[in-house]
């Protein structure tokens, strides 16, 4: 008598199984996650230098064609920066007739167009308007040393450089002199990270307190606000912007420390270079070349590098 076919029965997963194979695919994620995330900021971090190069050889062209570095911000009218009189020089012909022509209310004003080639992709906190992650050298520090950066306004006296700063002026040499850096811009944000903002230090500070003030502002918490700091708007945000506090920033401390106002007073206050790379922020020399400067950089050489004319020693690693 024939006996019906009978059908093995597949045998499902087991629970432990089933753990045991989501344990190892978490495991694998967790290995490569970082490796994925390092390429890609590497990737981001190359663009971001390539975009800083590509501004460094708008600033040699316009130096070539007027015979001297853009002012660091014009007197009388709108207070545009170096990052508009490079727009011809960087392929941005039609910004640059945008930012010369009178108020056309049928287009958006010129601060609250997003250039690409202003913002570095390493930063993910951008606010909507026209922001930028590129500040330009305005010297030292103003409290000790006012006027040794390669951008000032525009005005000339007949006791030295002022502003704009002819190449031959630069003393240190273009490739000893930083041309600009990385900023992190200001964002309207209750939980603002210390390195977003200018903060306003509760006393104001005299040249022979300086020690005290660069005291005061490198050890705010991460999060000054929650422990009542007030910051001032304007970092980055507008990358039409000249000005300290604004488009300009300084080497009175070395890079990724907060900035800060001395009391409300602009133009003695700190601005620091900051980035979201890990370690550091690009630079730009007067020279063209682009370098990283790490966070450990000596005091000493990142505050030489600052000046135009101090003559100060300066090394080739930073």
């Amino acid at each position: 008598m024939l006996r019906p076919l009978q059908h093995k029965r597949r045998r499902g997963w087991t629970l432990i199984e089933l753990l045991s194979v989501a344990a190892i695919l978490g495991l694998l994620v967790s290995l490569t996650m970082p490796a994925v995330q390092s390429a890609r900021e590497s990737a981001r971090r190359t663009q971001c230098r390539s975009q800083l190069r590509q501004i460094g050889l708008g600033l040699a062209q316009y130096e070539t064609a007027h015979g001297m570095f853009p002012p660091g911000g014009t007197v009388g009218g709108p207070l545009y920066g170096p990052l508009v009189a490079i727009l011809p020089h960087v392929g941005l012909d039609p910004l640059a007739r945008h930012a010369q022509a009178p108020i056309d209310p049928a287009l958006p004003p010129i601060n609250e167009i997003v250039v690409g080639l202003y913002q570095c992709p390493s930063d993910p906190f951008m606010p909507q308007r026209g922001a930028t992650n590129y500040g330009f050298n305005g010297g030292t520090w103003k409290l000790l040393e006012p006027g040794n950066g390669l951008f000032q306004h525009w005005r000339r006296n007949g006791n030295g450089p002022v502003g704009p700063i002819r190449a031959a002026e630069v003393r240190d040499g273009l490739s000893h002199t930083a041309a600009a850096s990385e900023v992190l811009p200001w964002r309207a944000h209750t939980d603002l990270h210390r390195l977003r903002g200018v903060w306003e230090t509760p006393d104001g500070y005299q040249p022979n307190e300086s020690q005290a003030f660069l005291t005061v502002c490198r050890s705010l918490p991460e999060y000054p606000m929650q422990v009542g700091w007030k910051a001032s708007a304007g970092r980055g945000e507008n990358w039409t912007h000249g000005e300290f506090g604004h488009g300009l920033y300084n080497h009175a401390l070395t890079p990724n420390l907060p900035s800060c106002l001395n009391q409300t007073g602009v133009q003695t206050g700190i601005y620091t270079a900051a980035s979201m790379h890990p370690g550091g922020v690009h630079v730009l020399f007067a020279d063209g070349r682009v370098t990283f400067a790490s966070d450990k950089i000596d005091l000493r050489v990142w505050r030489a590098l600052g000046s135009i004319a101090g003559l100060e020693p300066v090394g080739q690693s930073f």
